[in-house]
């Protein structure tokens, strides 16, 4: 989200969206890390995807370019995001499952941004911000 800051000549027109998304995209990297990156080398996958978001993000100069963009990839990557969790063994199926979640209420905050709804208004990343951190602060998202 830094990078995307940097780069959006309106973000602070956008602030309370932006610190919203990287709050629920930090939780789901941290999930993810748990279940999926080696223990010896946590940040190297975290490095990456940063890197890789810094050059998606780099062209973009508008808070409506960014929404277009991200009508554009979420959708897919919500499509393998649920291929993935119907062949995920018991051991990651569970942080799929969140990540699945996560990106349908990214792309329903994103809709809803896209369509004026205020920052203070759109709850659409609530349930699944509670539950990631459920899960983090578990070892497993039991309780939800």
């Amino acid at each position: 989200m830094r990078a995307l800051r940097k780069q959006l000549e309106d973000a602070a027109m956008h602030a309370s969206e932006l610190d919203m998304i990287a709050c629920t995209e930090g939780l789901m990297a941290d999930a993810l890390a748990r279940v999926l990156v080696d223990p010896g080398d946590p940040d190297m996958c975290r490095a990456e995807a940063i890197e890789c978001a810094a050059r998606t993000v780099a062209p973009l100069t508008r808070w409506s370019e960014f929404l277009a963009l991200a009508s554009k990839s979420l959708e897919p990557a919500l499509a393998r995001f649920e291929s993935l969790r119907r062949s995920a063994d018991s051991s990651t199926r569970e942080v799929i499952d969140l990540l699945v979640r996560h990106e349908a209420a990214l792309i329903a905050f994103l809709n809803q941004s896209a369509v004026g709804c205020p920052a203070a208004d759109n709850m659409a990343l609530q349930a699944i911000e509670h539950d990631l951190r459920l899960f983090l602060a578990n070892g497993s998202g039991a309780s939800f």
